[in-house]
C-alpha cells in the first residue's frame, strides 16, 4: 500500500501543498477572468473583440459553450489535487504544465479584453496551448504503469490528468491559429475574400498538422481529438452559413484527418516501445506486473 508519508514519495511524486492551491487557484480564475469586462465594467468583451476581427477559421459561437466544461474539468481536477495531494502520486513536471497552462488562458482572456488581441495574445495563447498539450503528453506517457501499488497509484492519477488537460489541449491548439487570423485582421487590412480563403486553408493546414502530431505523441487521446473535432465542425458550419464551400470542406477534412490520428496514435506509440496496447479507458490491464 502507497505510504504518503515516505519521503521518497512526497519529494518525487506528490505536488506539494502550495503547487495544488495554485493549480486550484488558477483553474479557478479562468471563468472569473472571461467575465472581467462585465464584472468591472472595464475594457471590451472577448465576443465584441471577436466580431470585429475574426475570420473564416474562428469556429461558429455556438461552438463556444464547449468552455463549459473545459471549466468544468480544470476546476474539478484542481480540487482532487488538493485533497489527493499527500496520498496520490502526479509528477510536479505535469502539474507545473497544468498550472502555466492555466495561468496563461487567464492572462490570455485579460490581455484580450483590456488590451485587444495584437501580437502579445498570440505569444499567450500558443504559451497555453503548448504548455496544456505537453502536459497531456506527459500524463499520458505514465499511463498504463503495473508492478507496484505506486506504479498503478501513479498510472491512476496520470490518467486523471489526461482527462482534465485533454480537451483544454485541443480546443486551444486550434483556438491559436484563429487567433493569429483575428490578430493579422487587427493588425493589418483584412483581405479580399480569395486571399482571406487562401490564408484560412493555410492555417486550418497548419491546425490540422499540429493536433496530428499532438495526438499522436498522446498516444491518440480521445478526449483531446474530441475536442479538436468539435471545433473544426464549428468552423465548417460558420463557413456553411457563409458559404465558403473551399473552407468549410477544408475544416470537414481536417476533423477526418485528426480523428484518423487518434485511431492509429496509440497503436503507433505502444508498437514503438515494443509493448501491446493498453486497456481502454476504464479497464483493467490483463497484464502480468513486470
Amino acid at each position: 500500500m502507497l505510504d504518503s508519508r515516505d519521503p521518497a514519495h512526497r519529494s518525487n511524486h506528490a505536488p506539494d501543498q502550495a503547487l495544488a492551491v495554485a493549480n486550484l487557484a488558477l483553474a479557478s480564475a479562468q471563468p472569473l477572468a472571461a467575465y472581467v469586462t462585465k464584472l468591472t465594467g472595464r475594457g471590451v468583451s472577448e465576443a465584441e473583440r471577436a466580431r470585429a476581427v475574426d475570420g473564416p477559421v474562428s469556429p461558429a459561437p455556438g461552438t463556444f459553450v464547449i468552455w463549459l466544461p473545459l471549466f468544468a474539468t480544470s476546476i474539478g481536477h484542481g480540487a482532487r489535487m488538493v485533497r489527493w495531494r499527500d496520498s496520490r502520486p502526479l509528477p510536479r513536471s505535469v502539474a507545473w504544465l497544468m498550472t502555466a497552462a492555466y495561468s496563461c488562458n487567464t492572462a490570455w482572456s485579460l490581455q484580450a479584453q483590456l488590451r485587444g488581441l495584437g501580437w502579445p495574445s498570440v505569444g499567450i495563447i500558443l504559451a497555453a496551448a503548448g504548455s496544456a498539450s505537453a502536459a497531456l503528453i506527459g500524463a499520458e506517457r505514465r499511463v498504463g504503469s503495473t508492478g507496484s501499488a505506486s506504479s498503478q497509484a501513479l498510472s491512476l492519477e496520470a490518467r486523471a490528468a489526461a482527462r482534465a488537460i485533454a480537451p483544454l489541449a485541443g480546443w486551444l491548439t486550434l483556438a491559436a491559429f484563429a487567433n493569429i487570423e483575428a490578430t493579422l485582421n487587427e493588425t493589418g487590412r483584412r483581405p479580399r475574400q480569395p486571399q482571406e480563403t487562401r490564408r484560412a486553408l493555410a492555417l486550418l493546414g497548419g491546425a490540422v498538422a499540429a493536433a496530428a502530431a499532438i495526438t499522436r505523441a498522446s498516444r491518440g487521446n480521445r478526449l483531446y481529438t474530441a475536442a479538436v473535432a468539435w471545433g473544426l465542425a464549428g468552423v465548417g458550419l460558420r463557413n456553411a452559413r457563409a458559404r465558403n464551400p473551399v473552407v468549410a470542406t477544408a475544416a470537414g477534412l481536417g476533423a477526418c484527418a485528426a480523428i484518423a490520428a487518434t485511431l492509429f496514435g496509440r497503436r503507433w506509440f505502444d508498437a514503438r516501445r515494443g509493448n501491446p496496447s493498453p486497456p481502454p479507458y476504464g479497464e483493467p490491464s490483463a497484464r502480468p506486473p513486470s
